[in-house]
């Protein structure tokens, strides 16, 4: 009872954000080309300021060599679903860039923005560290591999060093070195980190604004893979868990690969020029779907 009631405060919450950025949207229209700022914001401010305060409170020496174990299963993890992700994509679009969200939608789920608070709520500050630890490869990705394919700004080491992945940097330095950032400093960053889910969720909200209703809710192709991210996923990798027998890395995989679609298909491409269309249909439907599969994955862990 306790872990569904969480979940729905939390998607409650963030649906909260969402409906106003959708009344906000279809009272001024001129508001939605503004989105832009929205995400330059986010993928060049707050973004960069959570990843360093999750990197530098988690990212310890002894925690990695106490726990490498769940790092290596989630960086194998990874590698296949990057392997196997490209096959639905191609099945379910034609379009370069629409297969490109598909294949993020694929293999990254919204871990940070909904899955953080969510985690600490039910199993506390070391279940937290424990879940960042799995996330670090997926992060890694997200801000390298997953930036430069849906913002389209090229695959050079220049389009990498962008100032996510910079923050990355900087935050598993400041974690391995056990150097504590002085309050006048971590203060902002923390009060930035909470910015991220509302102004993500108000942006997407925009968004739909611009959106016919049947076409957020008529999108064949959007709930098959919304099924493929909230069910088939997850129960692969509950299988994978319990026939390898780690139920120290069960939790933090399971909730993980269970959650919703992540933002960035909307906050990167928006950031980069692109259409945010796709992955804010994508992001609407599994947000609303998954409180009917997460409490019911919680109830495995």
């Amino acid at each position: 009872m306790l872990s569904l009631l969480v979940v729905l405060e939390r998607l409650s919450e963030f649906y909260i954000f969402l409906f106003i950025g959708w009344l906000l949207g279809r009272w001024k229209k001129d508001l939605i080309p503004q989105t832009g700022i929205l995400s330059f914001l986010i993928v060049n401010l707050f973004l960069p300021c959570t990843v360093i305060s999750s990197f530098s409170e988690n990212f310890t020496v002894e925690y990695f060599l106490n726990n490498g174990s769940s790092l290596i299963f989630s960086t194998a993890l990874l590698a296949v679903l990057h392997f196997t992700c490209k096959f639905p994509a191609k099945a379910l679009s034609k379009d370069a860039f629409e297969r490109r969200v598909y294949e993020y939608s694929f293999v990254i789920p919204n871990g940070a923005y909904l899955g953080y608070p969510l985690i600490l709520a039910i199993f506390g500050s070391q279940g937290l560290t424990d879940y960042v630890l799995f996330t670090i490869p997926f992060a890694i990705y997200t801000y390298t591999y997953g930036y430069v394919i849906l913002s389209g700004q090229g695959k050079g080491i220049k389009s990498l060093l962008n100032p996510t992945t910079i923050s990355i940097l900087i935050g598993a330095g400041l974690g391995l070195l056990q150097i504590s950032m002085p309050k006048v400093v971590s203060q902002p960053i923390a009060s930035a980190s909470a910015c991220v889910g509302p102004l993500s969720m108000i942006m997407t909200g925009l968004t739909l604004a611009d959106m016919a209703p049947k076409s957020l809710l008529m999108d064949k192709k959007a709930y098959l893979m919304v099924a493929l991210r909230l069910v088939v996923i997850p129960a692969v990798v509950f299988g994978v868990c319990k026939l390898l027998n780690v139920p120290q890395i069960l939790p933090s995989a399971l909730i993980y690969m269970a959650m919703p679609t992540g933002l960035n298909t909307i906050i990167f491409a928006k950031n980069g020029g692109q259409s945010p269309m796709l992955g804010a249909k994508l992001a609407f439907l599994s947000h609303l779907l998954s409180i009917l599969t997460l409490p019911l994955w919680l109830m495995l862990v």
